[in-house]
């Protein structure tokens, strides 16, 4: 289901599966979920949560466990769409590290022919609570609460929506949710 640019967004038949990436990147706790369900819809779906959380501190070699990393992931999962959350722009104090794993992460995905769809923080928390500038502590309950996402981290918890709102957005699955949730779905570019 992927073309040499990305994934090609067509609507998945009757009991296909669909893999959905999401990612929540960050420069000590990233959150990767690996989300499988079979069309149609959210009823059943299938996610797979992990936090990487390398050891390196900072450098060249913390990126690079992120570049060998995100390798894997695509190759082992082999996912028909990648979720990406965006810059968090309101955050000065590492905004050098955060836009140099945010350039190695879209870099990665490119050589590997993956072009993510990239969500705003502020669409994403919109999306699971119908806030678009809530708390982590409220998207981590609103992710139970209308997901059923169970997972120890609000990383975790990130990448899952992120996953979930790809899969609504690109492949037409619907998700029983209130209309300003669903707002947030409107202006992502989705390939």
């Amino acid at each position: 289901m992927t073309s040499s640019l990305g994934p090609m967004m067509t609507h998945p038949q009757e009991g296909e599966q669909v893999r959905v990436l999401g990612l929540d990147p960050s420069l000590t706790s990233f959150g990767v979920c690996r989300l499988t369900m079979a069309h149609p819809g959210l009823k059943s779906f299938r996610a797979t949560t992990k936090v990487w959380s390398p050891r390196i501190v900072k450098g060249v070699v913390r990126l690079d466990y992120f570049v060998r990393a995100i390798n894997n992931e695509v190759a082992e999962f082999q996912p028909d769409l990648i979720v990406l959350e965006g810059y968090a722009y309101s955050r000065g104090n590492q905004a050098h590290q955060i836009g140099e794993l945010g350039g190695v992460i879209r870099l990665t995905l490119f050589l590997v022919d993956r072009i993510p769809v990239i969500i705003a923080p502020a669409k994403l928390k919109k999306f699971v609570t119908g806030k678009g500038n809530a708390n982590k502590e409220l998207v981590m309950m609103d992710g139970y609460k209308r997901f059923g996402i169970d997972v120890p981290t609000t990383d975790e918890v990130e990448a899952t929506a992120l996953a979930i709102m790809g899969a609504v957005g690109t492949h037409g699955l619907v998700v029983d949710l209130p209309k300003v949730n669903l707002e947030a779905l409107e202006g992502v570019v989705w390939k």
